[in-house]
């Protein structure tokens, strides 16, 4: 043991963490791809889309000693970017984000400022930022980054960034048993109608989009931690890695039914929740009066 509670274990994946962070591009690179495909289409079916596509390419690893698995960037420690929000800052910084005064990040690589250079000005004009500005007169935008409320808010993930979802419901269906809640409010709308009618079922589509990229998501780690299994060479854990197998591959998409699994299930969703808004008040909630049931009935079970 070191550092009071710190386990070995523990303490070499936060020595791990402690190193300058460094930007992601990949997040932003993934998400240009599929708005470029869905032109015309309805805006929540082009963000579920967005988001499953996200989901389904986006880099993976396991950390040596984890055991609960997912991370939000390609990085050790990363930041995303978030270009359909805003996305000029990002041009105007690439070349000083190591030594800007607030929140510096490594430098990024030659590689990583051509794969900016080219997905960036898809955005112009098309970013909420660049939206909302060409809405305001020069008069009101001199009250930018001056009033309390005002532009500043549409260039981060801070208005859809501040969600603290149903956790329970979570654990108790599964994405799965959500998809066929929805799939039967879906069933019970009146056919072609009103606007608002229309709308919901583009957020429908939208949601049953995410709920599959999660799921593959998860089974993307599922068939990573099986592969390392079959390398790994210590025994402990190539059964650790084979229980986070058996354990990605059950939930999200079933009910949880032990601590572990409810653990890794809310480990999952959250990061999913970040690469979608990156908010910083993205919430695990009351975690616990939801997940202690599952850790009393590991404890009586023995």
């Amino acid at each position: 043991m070191s550092r009071g509670i710190l386990t070995e274990r523990a303490e070499k994946l936060r020595a791990n963490m402690i190193t300058k962070p460094q930007i992601c591009v990949e997040r932003g690179r993934l998400l240009t791809e599929s708005y470029k495909t869905t032109e015309g289409q309805p805006p929540m079916k082009r963000r579920g889309k967005a988001l499953k596509y996200l989901y389904e390419n986006i880099s993976i690893h396991i950390e040596d000693g984890e055991l609960i698995v997912g991370q939000q960037t390609s990085k050790v420690r990363g930041g995303a970017l978030l270009p359909e929000i805003s996305s000029e800052w990002i041009m105007e910084e690439m070349e000083s984000l190591d030594s800007r005064e607030c929140d510096p990040y490594a430098p990024l690589s030659e590689e990583e400022k051509k794969s900016l250079k080219e997905y960036i000005p898809y955005w112009r004009g098309k970013s909420l930022k660049d939206r909302i500005t060409s809405m305001f007169s020069e008069d009101l935008m001199k009250f930018d980054h001056v009033a309390v409320s005002s532009i500043g808010f549409s260039e981060n993930g801070h208005y859809f960034g501040h969600v603290a979802i149903d956790y329970r419901l979570l654990l108790t269906l599964g994405l799965e048993g959500m998809s066929e809640n929805i799939k039967k409010e879906y069933d019970s709308l009146p056919g072609p109608g009103s606007y608002e009618k229309i709308k919901k079922r583009h957020m429908l589509d939208a949601v049953l989009e995410c709920y599959e990229g999660v799921i593959c998501l998860s089974e993307r780690y599922a068939a990573l931690a099986d592969e390392l299994s079959k390398k790994a060479k210590d025994a402990t854990r190539k059964e650790e890695l084979k229980e986070i197998a058996r354990i990605c591959c059950k939930v999200p998409r079933h009910p949880a039914d032990t601590f572990y699994e409810a653990l890794q299930s809310c480990w999952m969703i959250y990061i999913c929740l970040m690469l979608e808004g990156w908010g910083a008040g993205m919430s695990l909630g009351r975690a616990d009066q939801y997940l202690y049931p599952y850790y009393k009935k590991d404890i009586e079970s023995g």
